[in-house]
């Protein structure tokens, strides 16, 4: 019995690469004849007048997309609140159960904080005679000028905010930095529709010093953080808006309630108190916390609520 076989000729090498070449030229032919089709005059597919019509289309829809936009986003403008949110006060979506609503405090001169170190750190060194002021004074000074320049600027207005008696706390004496007496600058941070309520205290803002508490204005006092602060903090001047007192500082509530921009223009000036160290220990590192009180005012260290963290350091006795 005889097997019949059916072996294939193996193609060589030649007709392998023909058979290649003719397949690209084929398929390259297709490609270019998609692109521009010269017998029917047609780009990709479509000839000018088809071209005409999708670019109609397509010019008339997004028109018409781009109205729709504009037309939903003016109605929206026109019930939007100009100078305010909607929600405000105890309406406001800022306040829950966790998040009262209660501001917090601001300092100047502003300083970088990062995420190893998160308080402000004012870090003062004397120098000699050539040079009177290091990079951190002239920070620190520029810092203020800028920051008491929109005060300045809005002198004209009838809601300006000024301290008559600021003691050393100026530009010209560089707010006390190069003496080694920082003036540091406590402000309470804008809360619209907040209105503090004085002359009492909330329940968990309770301090053993109470000689703040029950003036007709919102007290404001800085204090060592811990024992050995309070130690080395040294004494404390505060230059208010009434007077000047090595008590505690105090901001007037005619100032509030802060109800947002006036036409769309930012006219009201922040109150403030100045704080001056008058002789803070050298090359130690004081941490100080400034705090606010109020029957509506709470207190959260760790959210810094009614209260203010901060560092000072003096390189050198001066």
């Amino acid at each position: 019995m005889h097997l019949k076989t059916n072996s294939k000729r193996r193609r060589s090498i030649g007709e392998r690469c023909r058979d290649f070449w003719s397949t690209l030229h084929k398929k390259s032919h297709s490609l270019g004849n998609f692109i521009y089709n010269k017998e029917h005059h047609e780009l990709f597919g479509r000839d000018g007048k088809r071209w005409s019509k999708l670019a109609a289309f397509y010019f008339c829809f997004y028109v018409v997309l781009g109205g729709m936009f504009c037309l939903y986003l003016s109605i929206f403008m026109i019930f939007l609140p100009i100078n305010q949110p909607r929600y405000i006060g105890k309406d406001s979506q800022l306040t829950s159960r966790s998040n009262p609503f209660s501001p917090g405090l601001s300092i100047r001169p502003q300083v970088r904080l990062t995420l190893k170190d998160p308080l402000a750190l004012i870090w003062l060194s004397s120098s000699d005679e050539k040079y009177p002021m290091n990079d951190n004074i002239e920070m620190y000074t520029k810092n203020l000028d800028d920051f008491l320049n929109n005060y300045n600027t809005n002198a004209q207005n009838s809601k300006n905010f000024t301290i008559h008696d600021v003691g050393d706390c100026n530009s010209n004496n560089h707010y006390g930095y190069t003496d080694g007496k920082p003036c540091i600058l406590i402000k309470i941070n804008k809360l619209i529709g907040f209105i503090p309520e004085v002359r009492k205290i909330h329940a968990n803002n309770r301090h053993d010093d109470s000689e703040c508490i029950g003036i007709s204005n919102i007290p404001v006092r800085c204090m060592g953080e811990n024992p050995f602060d309070q130690d080395m903090i040294g004494k404390i001047q505060y230059y208010s808006e009434s007077e000047s007192s090595d008590v505690c500082g105090s901001i007037d509530i005619k100032h509030f309630p802060y109800n947002g921009k006036d036409d769309r223009n930012n006219v009201y000036q922040t109150p403030y108190v100045w704080i001056q160290f008058r002789n803070i220990t050298p090359h130690v590192l004081i941490s100080v916390e400034c705090r606010i009180f109020g029957a509506n005012i709470f207190y959260d260290k760790i959210a810094q609520l009614g209260s203010i963290r901060f560092q000072l350091y003096l390189n050198k006795k001066i």
